[in-house]
This record gives structure tokens, C-alpha cells and sequence, in this order.
């Protein structure tokens, strides 16, 4: 019997279209889950994610000849922080400014001076990392700080604590003017100290270096040195 005696051969074939079926299934499998795991991953990373967009309108009318301003703004505040973690943080803050006509002389403000009546503004784009060797937090970016003076500025800032009731901070950059087109020899630089000898009671030292050169005044230095307790 011709079945009998090629049995093995039939048994090849029925068996090794299985084995690559099966094996195709299993990859296939393989990178479903691989897929899902790199879409999980994207989406987690998404979820990090919040803030809010602002959209405004602003219209003008004068009395008279003296004509009318029609302005559109959108503002985004856009935060990204780690929730498991809490280590890695990053904001970024920005505006845009649309002119819809040249407003008349009753309306017009330093805006109105470019060529381009769509504007953008950068006000914040930084990223933080906490626990950094000795550090406690380094900041990189541009930035506000608030502590002393409104500082707004391109640079670094540096947090640390030797010990429990004692901060040391350090920080320093390039001065952000939204309306000098040339921050050549411009920077800033600055420490504090924060004392904490009881809970109810804090003494701070400041120091803050400034430097701005401009083609009116020459090259300004200025220096401040605060004491403060609270």
C-alpha cells in the first residue's frame, strides 16, 4: 500500500506547514506585545502631560478719527511632571499676538513697531531634575525666579542642602528682553543663603549681579546685597 509505506513522508508534509504556522502565529504574537507595550509606553508618557490653552479677543474703537484696534491672543501653559517618580518636571509658557489692522495712533504700543503683525512671545521653557548627585534640584532653561527681584532669564539655577535647615542656591544667564534686539555683554548671575534655626523663623542673604549694555547707556553694572528674616 503506497500510504503505508510513504506514512513518514505524509506525515512531513502535514507536519511542517503546522510547525510554520505556528511559529508565524507566535511571532506575530511576540510583536503584538511588543507593539502594545511601546503604545502603553506613549501613552503614559502623553498622560504626563497637562495644562491649558487660552484664546482672547480684543476689540477697540475710539472716539472720533482716531480709529479702532482688533488684537487676537492665545496663550499656552504646558507642564509635564512624572507621577511615579516626581523627579523629572518641565514647563513651557508662550503667547501669541495677531494685529488684524494697524491701529490707529490712539492704540499703538511697542507691538505695532515690526514689520510682522503675528508676534510670539517665550516666556518660560525649562527643565527640572531633582536629586542630582548632591544637588537637590537643577533647573536648565528659561526661567523666572521670584525669590528676591522677578528675574527672567536664560540659564541655570542650582539648589542644594547641606544639611537639614540650610539651602544654598546659586544661579545665572543671559537677561531675556523681548524688545532689544541686541543682548551682546547682557548677563546676570546671583547666590542666596536660607537659614532655618526654628521653625517659625528664616534669615536669607542675597547677592545679585547684573549687567547690561546697550548703545543709549553704555555698559550698566549693578550689584545688590539683601538681608532678610521673616
Amino acid at each position: 500500500n503506497w500510504v503505508v509505506k510513504n506514512k513518514y513522508f505524509l506525515i512531513v508534509i502535514v507536519i511542517i506547514p503546522f510547525i510554520i504556522s505556528f511559529r508565524n502565529g507566535l511571532s506575530q504574537t511576540v510583536q503584538d506585545e511588543e507593539y502594545t507595550q511601546k503604545l502603553n509606553s506613549i501613552n503614559q508618557f502623553v498622560d504626563d502631560f497637562y495644562g491649558n490653552l487660552t484664546l482672547r479677543y480684543r476689540g477697540r474703537n475710539a472716539e472720533g478719527d482716531q480709529g479702532s484696534d482688533q488684537d487676537f491672543y492665545e496663550s499656552l501653559n504646558l507642564h509635564y511632571r512624572d507621577p511615579l517618580q516626581d523627579k523629572i518636571s518641565g514647563y513651557f509658557h508662550g503667547v501669541l499676538r495677531q494685529d488684524f489692522d494697524d491701529p490707529s495712533s490712539a492704540f499703538r504700543s511697542i507691538d505695532d513697531t515690526y514689520d510682522k503683525s503675528l508676534r510670539s512671545y517665550l516666556y518660560e521653557l525649562y527643565g527640572s531634575i531633582k536629586d542630582v548627585t548632591v544637588l537637590d534640584e537643577v533647573k536648565i532653561g528659561r526661567q523666572y525666579l521670584y525669590d528676591v527681584e522677578n528675574l527672567h532669564f536664560d540659564g541655570i539655577h542650582l539648589s542644594y542642602k547641606p544639611v537639614e535647615k540650610v539651602r544654598l542656591t546659586s544661579y545665572g544667564g543671559l537677561p531675556v528682553y523681548f524688545y532689544e534686539s541686541d543682548p551682546d555683554g547682557d548677563w546676570i548671575g546671583g547666590v542666596s543663603s536660607e537659614v532655618k534655626p526654628l521653625d517659625n523663623s528664616t534669615f536669607r542673604f542675597d547677592y545679585i549681579s547684573t549687567s547690561d549694555n546697550n548703545s543709549d547707556f553704555g555698559s550698566q553694572h549693578d550689584n545688590l546685597y539683601l538681608l532678610s528674616a521673616w
